[in-house]
């Protein structure tokens, strides 16, 4: 299959996340790219990832990191202190590895690494007679992809379709949001707000204003799941935000492992006319409402979400996972966002 470069357009708000086979990138909204590797998804092969990560713009270098698997999950897992890298049985050095079984690869093995899964090699970590295999499926898409989203094709600096093209002409890094963290004050007048509001109006004017969608999903909402209230009023929670806007949130689905909460921002009389923040969050404590969610039951991979109020509105400042489901890691492998902020201390207000 081939994959062509269509000049991939990443805006101030949002990054992109592609996979194919055992290779998957993720570029954030500065343009900073992280290519993560995994064993073969059908082999036996002890559990290893390789992440490369490189920032956007001109005189930018690949940085690497391997991590072997840790968890409980795979029989008779080994804890090395070192591993060797192998490329078509040949040596490239040892890679020193931490407590968690992490280390970093130097500046050959990165390039090594790199040419070697744009072809077609046998790449493996070995200690004694135990051995980590890397596979190479899918690795030529996602660099592809990755130089596609820099602007490296056919530049210098490309990892993989390498030309004559300077290295200044590759596509600069963006500037990382700044988002005002406004903590919002509690206080016996906004209390009494909150407990004024009419329910039964509210839940009306969110069922006219939640569309049935993906993006939107909430079938507790809809009626297509019932959890309420004893006295089968609908189970909204009102908390302050300022003296004119106030959150409402109610569970909005459950699944085998995970649950997500729906966040809507409202004015504080009627009409309330809600805002849907996310319908997916986890929690929300002091202006922030955090999402987190199971891949899979194992919780070897993992979904973040992050949204802070400025005063005005919530604002998403973290989406992110921490790649494939390959058992690396209980709580993930490794921090693969798409969307990322500075978040400045609270203001009061």
């Amino acid at each position: 299959m081939a994959y062509a470069a269509t000049g991939t357009n990443i805006n101030s708000g949002k990054g992109i996340h592609f996979s194919h086979q055992d290779w998957e990138v993720a570029c954030d909204n500065t343009r900073t790219c992280r290519a993560a590797g995994y064993q073969a998804d059908d082999s036996d092969s002890f559990p290893v990832s390789v992440l490369f990560t490189r920032k956007a713009g001109a005189g930018q270098n690949v940085d690497g990191q391997l991590k072997l698997g840790s968890t409980d999950y795979v029989d008779g897992q080994p804890t090395p202190q070192s591993v060797h890298l192998f490329i078509n049985s040949t040596s490239y050095g040892t890679v020193g590895l931490d407590s968690g079984l992490s280390g970093t690869l130097s500046a050959l093995q990165i390039q090594a690494l790199i040419a070697a899964l744009a072809g077609h090699s046998v790449i493996q970590f070995k200690s004694g007679q135990d051995t980590w295999n890397l596979s190479g499926q899918g690795a030529a898409a996602v660099f592809l992809k990755m130089d596609d989203v820099q602007g490296r094709i056919d530049t210098t600096s490309a990892l993989l379709r390498k030309g004559k093209k300077p290295e200044a002409s590759v596509l600069p890094a963006l500037p990382m949001t700044v988002v005002n963290w406004v903590k919002p004050v509690e206080s016996s007048a906004l209390k009494r707000l909150t407990k004024s509001v009419d329910l039964i109006q509210l839940k009306q004017e969110i069922l006219a204003q939640t569309p049935k969608t993906d993006d939107h999903y909430c079938p507790v909402i809809w009626g297509e799941d019932v959890y309420t209230t004893a006295n089968n009023e609908p189970a909204l929670d009102i908390q302050p935000l300022s003296s004119h806007k106030l959150l409402a949130s109610n569970l909005c689905w459950r699944g085998a492992y995970n649950e997500g909460y729906g966040y809507w921002v409202i004015n504080t009389q009627k009409p309330y006319q809600p805002k849907l923040v996310t319908s997916g969050a986890s929690d929300y404590a002091d202006g922030v409402i955090s999402g987190a969610q199971k891949g899979r039951g194992l919780g070897d991979c993992w979904s973040h979400e992050e949204w802070v109020w400025n005063g005005q509105q919530f604002i998403q400042t973290d989406e992110s996972t921490t790649g494939m489901c390959r058992l690396v890691e209980l709580g993930g492998a490794w921090d693969l966002p798409t969307r990322v902020a500075i978040v400045k201390k609270q203001v009061k207000k």
